[in-house]
C-alpha cells in the first residue's frame, strides 16, 4: 500500500500511547515446562545452541547464574576426549578447580546421556556438582543416573567437533 498523505493523517486519533513500564527480565523466573529455553555457548571452534531442560533445577539455576555472572567468560574447555566428551567450567583448567559451591545430586531416571547431552560434572562421591559441565559427543548410557543434566546441544556440535579435532594430546588434555 502507498503512504498515507499528510491530510489523512490528521484525521487519525492523536492522543499519544501509554505503555506498561517494561519489567526487568528474570532468567531464574519460574517457567512453565512447556515452554523451552536456550543458551549458546560461544566458543572459537563454533557456537553451541543449548535446550535447557527442567529435570534437574537448582543445577540449571546454579548453571545459568554462573553464565550470566560471567564466570565462564574466556575459559577454555580443558578436556577433549575423541567420541565421547568435551569439558569445560574449571577456572584453572586442571580438571580440580570450582567456586566451593556444592550442589546436591539431581539424577534423572527419565534422561539419557545421548550425543550433545550437558550436564555437570562430579568428583563422583554424592552431592559434588559444582562448575565444571561437560559434553558427550555419542550416546553414553554408563553415564546415566550419575551426573545432573543441564540439557542438550541442538545445534553447533557437528561443526564445532569438526573444527576442535587436532587440539587436544592422548590423555584429553587439549594443546594451548
Amino acid at each position: 500500500p502507498l503512504p498515507r498523505s499528510s491530510s489523512a493523517m490528521n484525521d487519525l486519533d492523536t492522543d499519544p500511547i501509554e505503555y506498561e513500564e517494561p519489567q526487568e527480565f528474570n532468567p531464574f523466573a519460574v517457567i512453565p515446562e512447556d515452554i523451552k529455553k536456550y543458551i549458546v555457548i560461544l566458543t572459537d571452534f563454533g557456537d553451541l545452541f543449548i535446550e535447557i531442560y527442567n529435570i534437574s533445577p537448582l543445577s540449571v539455576e546454579h548453571f545459568l547464574k554462573l553464565m550470566k555472572s560471567n564466570f565462564y567468560e574466556n575459559s577454555s574447555f580443558y578436556r577433549y576426549i575423541p567420541n565421547y566428551i568435551l569439558q569445560g567450567g574449571d577456572p584453572t583448567e586442571s580438571g580440580l578447580g570450582s567456586n566451593n559451591s556444592v550442589l546436591i545430586d539431581e539424577f534423572s531416571a527419565t534422561y539419557n546421556f545421548e550425543r550433545g547431552t550437558i550436564a555437570l560434572s562430579n568428583n563422583g562421591n554424592t552431592n559434588s556438582s559444582d562448575t565444571q559441565f561437560f559434553i558427550t559427543f555419542y550416546p553414553a548410557t554408563w553415564l546415566n543416573g550419575k551426573y545432573n543434566i543441564i540439557g542438550k546441544v541442538v545445534l553447533g556440535l557437528d561443526n564445532f567437533e569438526y573444527n576442535f579435532q587436532g587440539t587436544y594430546q592422548n590423555n584429553g588434555n587439549i594443546d594451548d
